[in-house]
Formats: C-alpha cells, structure tokens, sequence
C-alpha cells in the first residue's frame, strides 16, 4: 500500500497518516481494514465515498471509494492534542475523496 505520515509538530506528539490500497489485499491495506472494521461494527460514517467506517478504537476512517478503490486516514501518537479526533478525520477523509 501506498502511506504518507504527516507530522503535525513536536509539540503536538500528533501526526495524521493516509493509506491508499495498492489493490493487492494486504493484509494492513485499507480494504483489509474496511472489512474488519465493518464486521467489528465500527460507526458507519454517511456521505463518504460508497461507504466509510470509523475505528474509535484505531482512531482511524476506512473508506469504500468506489471502483475497487480503498483509502485509511488516521491519528496516531499522543492522544492530549486530538483525542477525539472524529470529526477532523472525516473532514481529511472528504478532502483526499476530492482528490482520488
């Protein structure tokens, strides 16, 4: 798969990674991580791509974007500066939707 790792500053402790499926069935790749998303029941997030779930747990999106495509945006590293990050990640998932 395809990932990009975006530090958002030292302080923060914070950086928002993308992954965009390769189309090779990883088993880390974004489609992998829709499907076990879906069958753990994550929240079903509307009006992104064909179909797109969050991971609270994971702190992650994973999105159907149609046509066989799949892409995961999520946050990792200190949880002081973005512990809820919910709603930023589907705002970051809708701006990488624009741009597949």
């Amino acid at each position: 798969m395809i990932t990009c790792v975006f530090d958002i500053g030292a302080d923060s402790g914070v950086a928002v990674f993308v992954a965009i499926d390769d189309g090779l069935g990883r088993l880390a790749g974004p489609a992998s991580l829709y499907a076990a998303y879906v069958e753990e029941g994550a929240e079903a997030i509307s009006g992104l791509g064909e179909s797109a779930v969050y991971s609270s747990g994971f702190r992650t999106i994973a999105v159907d974007a149609g046509g066989g495509r799949f892409f995961a945006v999520g946050v990792n590293g200190g949880y002081s500066e973005l512990a809820e990050p919910r709603d930023v990640l589907i705002e970051l998932a809708a701006a990488a939707l624009v741009r597949l």
